[in-house]
């Protein structure tokens, strides 16, 4: 019975011990777990080279140079689209004539004008100062304020080209109902007066002022 007791207790030991590394390990783990805030840690990257330093460099600033050169496009583009609204609102408000709104007309064009200027200025002395993200945003929400504006004007004059001629329709209607009301008054007088006999028997190479005469004293009789 010993003999087969005995033999039982090596893999016994061998489990425990397998069992105590295998804790240890997890305990080792779980300790660098906790020290890195839950986060495993990656191997950082081999040195970059010089070279490769300074290309990633260049690349770098000509990309911010190309935000940059988009962003101050969108500006521009955004300050025209603004003046083509105040031209366009400036022709509104010459007619009819609108002393007030072709003032406001003339400074937003003027002062569009001296933005373009100055950004032309900062530009070619290379001092612009722009950040790419918050100028194409300003650019865009300008850009779309100008067509609106533009919109608006438009549809104002088309309004009112279509009420001058619903006015001139409307005239034109008046007077023709004048002219059909004074013919048919004529048409009665006529009807009145009988038959215009003299025209009976009338040649062409025996015509004397005698026809004519009668005619006006026809007329006459009529009015």
């Amino acid at each position: 019975m010993e003999s087969i007791g005995r033999p039982r207790s090596a893999p016994n030991k061998q489990s425990k011990l397998a069992r105590t590394l295998s804790k240890v390990i997890s305990l080792r783990a779980a300790t660098k777990i906790a020290s890195n805030n839950g986060i495993c840690k990656l191997k950082p990257r081999a040195k970059v080279t010089k070279e490769e330093h300074d290309f990633e460099k260049m690349e770098d600033l000509k990309a911010k140079n190309r935000a940059v050169m988009e962003a101050l496009l969108a500006k521009l583009f955004a300050g025209i689209t603004s003046i083509k609204a105040a031209y366009a609102e400036l022709q509104m408000a010459q007619d009819p004539y609108n002393n007030e709104a072709i003032q406001v007309a003339d400074l937003a064009v003027v002062d569009e004008l001296k933005a373009i200027s100055e950004l032309k200025r900062s530009f070619l002395k290379k001092q612009l100062d722009l950040s790419p993200q918050v100028t194409l945003m300003l650019a865009e929400i300008q850009e779309q304020q100008g067509l609106m504006k533009t919109y608006e004007i438009t549809i104002k004059k088309l309004e009112s080209e279509a009420a001058h001629k619903g006015t001139g329709i409307s005239s034109l209607k008046t007077q023709l109902e004048e002219l059909v009301s004074s013919n048919q008054c004529l048409e009665s007088k006529l009807k009145a007066s009988g038959p215009l006999s003299i025209f009976d028997n009338l040649r062409l190479s025996k015509l004397t002022p005698t026809p004519f005469c009668s005619i006006s004293a026809a007329n006459s009789e009529i009015h």
